[in-house]
């Protein structure tokens, strides 16, 4: 074979290996993890794609030989069959490289899933070596002195830049355990994998080429041997499918639910299949027609290629020892088929050498930064628009965005409230990341505080923003004006720019007293991370790993002062070396379009922006069978003993209630705050029923604690978060509250039930507050179960909610100057997992509240002649206090409380406060009742 084919076969290998790691970093790293498409999946639709590819090229080979006698092609269509069924044996070796082959590719995707491109494709070099020894091995291949030379300068070079890589880490970080406290994991199992694969596929890379070059009497064309390894390496990716789970289908890591076939293959990951694919049959072609060690070096070269490439398309920045360590290894490259002395016959060889010099000296310049500074950021992002699907810099903030002026003028108004020591104007930035995320609720966490300005401003967007601020609170009063301490002065900044009054905690934040991981909060997540704690490089290092787990998807992570280095000099270094290891995309320093603080930098502003791949969205539980679930449903009550004695009666009439409910598979949960008569509390009839779990806090949760208004506000919060525990310890999810004396209808936990069937992780229904209101308040009619009617403080009873405490990880706690379960409704909703449904039907009563008395009836009233008072209707004359009234004329009095009157005819307009509804007005509570199918129904104006 001539050396020009042999060299356009390795350059064609080169690119097809580049191309496939920089598209399988993209389409492994860059999506969310619950769009990764399944490795099993991708390499079984690969095989199948190089089976039919295999199957073209051999009839090709046949339609080539049509000159020869017809008994010749017969022949060769015949082998078909004598290949693949006549020669069983022959097709068993090829099961062994099938299944080396199906191993590496499948450690192949998950190191390319854990770790960078360069390193990836650094590391995938560790074959060489193996290849060459096993060729020596198993093919009695000799090498030269010079030939094995090469191979040594490849294999140290990589090896230096692996160790240089280390290096720059080490001196970054400075601490072992931070070393393994986040990124260990991934880079230990993207290295291991990598190995593992480079093992495999060398082994297997020999042992396939022993087998095309063995002479055969009737030897296989090479297309035919790949048909037969394609058909072994189906057979084995089918029998992996099935052994997972008896079915095709991935699950989810998020939801747990079984994802289709075929689950994440989007265009560029098809691109990947085709690339991986036709990979197989040009190895097969270049080792048939060269040699395996060559296939080897070839790809060897795509290290330079990807790196660059990944520089450019993912900001990954590269050092001038990988550039020396680079040019070494393209030399030992060149001079492993080319004599030392003497003129360079392969000028296709030349051309080659010349074009990765080329791109490495461009690489140089970018990192010496000899192309200016716009320059460089305007190339990278015209090249990122090809790939990137997240929004670049510039679409966010241009120049002609009205929100960068808005949020400026805003950060402005916030500090001129503010007597303290003001920040720098950079941090008005946050205002519009915020602005990016949309109006859903979102979750702010500030690591280091000060005095609240950056909290404060966040939580002054008009978007429902919740804010966590993580500070030691070290500063004392004499520090800032002398009056207050920190931690005094961050609750007064705070209070005083974002007021919170009762039932209108639009703005729920937290102060977390300590240092980063043990102040931060246990199990939540977080959609902006402001960092602007301590800047040393060991500080920034702690910062970033404590809280990247923490990001979720779309999210922002922000490092302020990366251009101060008169004053945080290290943060700018540690970020970029962040940077190099990071998954979050880079965004970069925002242009300084405003002129801010030009002392610092006149170009761009002192905050340096990552963003997580993928997009975060509140969504429904989806798992097969959902429609038909039957779920326990634990009813959780929260009790005390009270003096009257008045507690026994209602929890015997609170069991009674649960008895006659239509849904039958519940249990129940009571907890008693100290409740502290042994007797009282073994007389109920249920006590040792096994539908039942009785427990008593040995310790007072509130009672005996607190007094007055506090009391209260948080009563039952700590026997509620017990018997959540509690409930999650014996294996199931739902929790139902219950106050012990509020009332539920026969068919109440059935209505939840078939808001949990809609995949909601949080339930509601409509419920009676006293005499006069129905709560929730919701606008229109309401006939489906919705999923946008949010809890609201002051608008959710407690008794008529349900939620899945192992999807929603938020809990009760007191807050200052507000209900404990008022507060949840309010932070429940940025919760990562929630996701709401509202059940338009009324099942439950919360008929007494504090010491307000109890409404002395429910809210429909019924005085109709010649029809009986449906069932949850009162037929009492005696009944003031109403919210509907079905009577034949309206009377010449009525409760003010009235909403809604059912039965009089009159004409339209003859009523001073009522007006007669339409079709699509009659609220679901009369809508339900048959008896007033033909009745006219008014409402209040």
């Amino acid at each position: 074979m001539s050396s020009s084919l042999k060299l356009l076969l390795l350059t064609t290998l080169v690119l097809q290996n580049t191309s496939t790691a920089l598209l399988g970093r993209f389409t492994r790293q860059a999506v969310a993890k619950d769009d990764l498409y399944d490795i099993g999946q991708f390499i079984l639709i690969s095989e199948l794609f190089k089976l039919a590819a295999s199957v073209l090229l051999e009839l090709t080979v046949i339609k080539c030989h049509r000159s020869l006698p017809r008994t010749h092609t017969s022949n060769r269509l015949k082998s078909f069959k004598d290949h693949l069924y006549g020669r069983p044996r022959d097709l068993l070796k090829m099961l062994v490289p099938a299944v080396l082959y199906w191993a590496s590719n499948t450690l192949l995707y998950v190191a390319i899933s854990n770790l960078p491109v360069p390193t990836f494709q650094v590391m995938v070099q560790t074959k060489l070596v193996v290849t060459a020894v096993i060729s020596v091995l198993m093919l009695g291949r000799r090498y030269s002195l010079r030939q094995w030379a090469c191979l040594v300068i490849i294999s140290i070079s990589v090896a230096c830049i692996v160790l240089e890589e280390k290096e720059t880490t080490d001196t970054t970080i400075p601490s072992t355990a931070q070393i393994f406290s986040l990124q260990s994991t991934p880079l230990l199992t993207g290295l291991m994998a990598v190995t593992l694969s480079s093992l495999f596929s060398a082994f297997a890379g020999v042992y396939f080429e022993k087998v095309l070059k063995t002479k055969t009497e009737d030897p296989s064309s090479i297309w035919m041997r790949n048909i037969q390894l394609a058909l072994c390496s189906i057979i084995v990716a089918l029998l992996q499918q099935f052994s997972r789970r008896g079915n095709f289908f991935q699950k989810s890591d998020e939801s747990g639910e079984n994802q289709p076939f075929l689950h994440g293959f989007t265009r560029l990951v098809w691109c990947q299949v085709f690339l991986f694919a036709g990979g197989g049959l040009l190895v097969s072609a270049v080792i048939k027609y060269a040699d395996n060690v060559l296939k080897g070096v070839a790809i060897g070269i795509s290290v330079l290629l990807s790196t660059v490439a990944s520089m450019i398309f993912y900001s990954t920045p590269i050092t001038q020892p990988f550039i020396a360590y680079g040019f070494a290894t393209i030399a030992a490259v060149y001079f492993f088929s080319n004599e030392f002395p003497g003129p360079c016959v392969q000028h296709g060889s030349i051309k080659l050498v010349f074009l990765l010099g080329v791109l490495s000296v461009m690489s140089v310049m970018f990192e010496m930064q000899f192309l200016s500074v716009p320059f460089k950021n305007k190339f990278q992002e015209e090249l990122q628009k090809t790939l990137n699907p997240l929004p670049l810099w510039t679409d966010l903030f241009s120049s002609d965005w009205n929100s960068t002026e808005e949020a400026l003028s805003m950060l402005r108004s916030v500090q001129n409230r503010i007597e303290e020591r003001g920040f720098h104007e950079a941090t008005h930035i946050l205002y519009d990341l915020r602005t990016h995320l949309g109006n859903r609720p979102v979750k702010y966490l500030e690591i280091g505080s000060y005095t609240g300005i950056s909290s404060s401003f966040v939580m002054s967007h008009p978007y429902p923003t919740y804010a966590t601020l993580v500070d030691p609170c070290v500063f004392p009063a004499r520090h800032f004006l002398g009056t207050l301490d920190q931690e005094s002065t961050i609750r007064k900044n705070i209070a005083s720019i974002v007021p919170n009054y009762p039932c209108k905690l639009t703005r729920p934040w937290d102060l977390h007293v300590g240092f980063s991981p043990a102040a931060l909060p246990v199990g939540e997540t977080f959609d902006i991370i402001f960092i602007d704690g301590d800047h040393s490089t060991q500080g920034v290092w702690a910062d970033y790993n404590n809280t990247v787990r923490l990001l979720r998807p779309g999210g922002f992570m922000v490092f302020d002062d990366y251009l101060d280095w008169k004053n945080n000099r290290a943060v700018r270094g540690t970020v970029d070396s962040i940077a190099k290891i990071t998954d979050l995309i880079p965004i970069g320093t925002p242009r300084n379009i405003h002129g801010i603080h030009p002392e610092v930098n006149a170009s761009f502003i002192n905050d340096f922006i990552f963003q997580k791949p993928g997009n975060f969205r509140f969504s429904p539980i989806r798992t097969l069978g959902l429609e038909r679930s039957i779920p326990v449903l634990c009813v959780t009550v929260a009790t005390y003993r009270r003096p009257d004695g008045s507690t026994p009666p209602m929890l015997e009439r609170l069991w009674k209630m649960l008895q006659q409910q239509s849904y039958s598979n519940w249990k129940l949960y009571v907890t008693g705050d100290n409740y502290d008569d042994e007797s009282e509390w073994k007389s109920l009839s249920f006590f040792n029923n096994s539908l039942v779990r009785m427990y008593n806090l040995p310790e007072p949760g509130e009672r005996g604690k607190l007094t007055g208004r506090d009391l209260w506000n948080n009563a039952g919060a700590t026997a509620m978060n017990d018997a959540i525990d509690r409930v999650l310890a014996d294996g199931h999810d739902w929790i139902v509250h219950l106050d012990d004396d509020d009332y539920w209808d026969p068919d109440h936990l059935q209505n939840i039930l078939e808001g949990i069937r809609t995949g909601a992780t949080f339930v509601t229904t409509w419920c009676q507050y006293k005499a006069y209101r129905i709560l929730p308040t919701v606008r229109g009619v309401q006939r489906d179960i919705s999923h946008t009617v949010l809890p609201r403080q002051c608008d959710t009873i407690h008794s008529s909610i349900a939620f899945n405490a192992s999807k929603i990880l938020t809990r009760y706690r007191r807050y200052p100057g507000h209900a404990a379960d008022a507060v949840m409704w309010t932070r429940i909703v940025y919760d990562e997992g929630f996701y709401p449904a509202f059940v338009p039907v009324q099942s439950c009563y919360h008929l007494k509240e504090g010491n307000g008395g109890s409404a002395e009836a429910i809210v429909r009233k019924s005085i109709l002649r010649d029809i009986d008072p449906p069932p949850g209707w009162h037929g009492e004359e005696s009944i003031a206090v109403y919210h509907t009234l079905a009577t034949n004329e309206f009377p010449s009095t009525m409760s003010p409380h009235c909403q809604y009157v059912v039965g009089p005819e009159m004409a339209p307009g003859d009523h001073p406060i009522f007006r007669r509804l339409g079709p699509n007005e009659i609220p679901y509570h009369i809508q339900i009742i048959k008896e007033f199918a033909n009745l006219t129904v008014w409402g209040k104006e």
